[in-house]
């Protein structure tokens, strides 16, 4: 049986990649995307990525960057997870997700 906070986290997770989907469709002018899932340093690590128009990663933290992803990654810290986007003009966007493993039940 899980927790509210799992339940919670899980729903979280699942909006965060959606809402970085979202972003590929409306802004990378390219129509495709990966998503990778893996555990890595004692994370589980989410990441999506395409190879599209990419834009300053550092935009998100600009009070009129991509909203979308600053609520997320506001939410997501709060969870005690971090996400990371890396991202420059012509060279696609990552957004990173990493959620430390103890927060994860198998």
């Amino acid at each position: 049986m899980s927790t509210r906070f799992e339940d919670t986290l899980r729903i979280l997770l699942f909006q965060a990649v959606r809402e970085a989907l979202f972003n590929v469709v409306k802004h990378a002018e390219t129509f495709h995307a990966v998503i990778t899932v893996e555990k890595a340093n004692r994370h589980i690590q989410i990441v999506v990525s395409d190879g599209g128009a990419g834009f300053p990663a550092d935009s998100i933290n600009q009070e009129n960057g991509s909203g979308g992803l600053a609520r997320i990654q506001h939410r997501v810290r709060l969870m005690g997870c971090n996400l990371h986007v890396q991202s420059q003009p012509g060279e696609g966007t990552r957004v990173i997700i990493q959620v430390p493993a103890e927060l994860v039940t198998s």
